[in-house]
């Protein structure tokens, strides 16, 4: 997971196959305070409709989450491959549409964070510490101020 997580190591393998001008790197930071933006820079990046504005922008994906129920999630994916099976997918399909899926989701969705727990100080010391030489060099690459990846009250800049 640590590798997962060394953007400028990746970064810097890919420049070394592909100019600068052919890579453009965005931040969810960015698409978090202004995501039109964001889009707008990717697509004047692939010489597209800069102007286009997708619908989906301001809509949450892929959020996480943990099941009440694990029985109950199971039951629910025999059904679902049981009825896929008898090539009635259509059924499954339309269910989903009259808001049966929503009312599934609000009875056994719940946050992960009110299961996972809060990580360890100890913890966060050592990923600060694991990190630290790499928001460095990916401040160096982007030539951008990384700051609020650094812990609270740390000072280190490398503009």
């Amino acid at each position: 997971y640590l590798a997962q997580g060394m953007y400028a190591t990746h970064l810097q393998r890919w420049q070394a196959f592909f100019p600068k001008q052919q890579i453009l790197v965005e931040l969810y930071d960015d698409v978090v305070v202004d995501g039109a933006g964001v889009a707008r820079r990717v697509y004047e990046f692939l010489q597209v409709d800069a102007a286009h504005q997708p619908a989906a922008l301001a809509e949450r994906a892929n959020e996480s989450y943990v099941n009440r129920s694990a029985g109950l999630e199971a039951s629910k994916n025999r059904l679902r491959s049981a009825v896929r099976a008898l090539h009635l997918g259509w059924v499954w399909k339309t269910l989903g549409n009259t808001g049966v899926r929503n009312l599934y989701r609000s009875f056994n969705r719940r946050s992960p964070d009110a299961v996972i727990p809060p990580m360890l100080p100890e913890t966060r010391n050592y990923l600060d510490q694991c990190f630290a030489g790499e928001i460095a060099h990916l401040e160096s690459l982007l030539g951008r101020n990384l700051q609020a990846w650094r812990p609270a009250g740390s000072s280190e800049q490398h503009d």
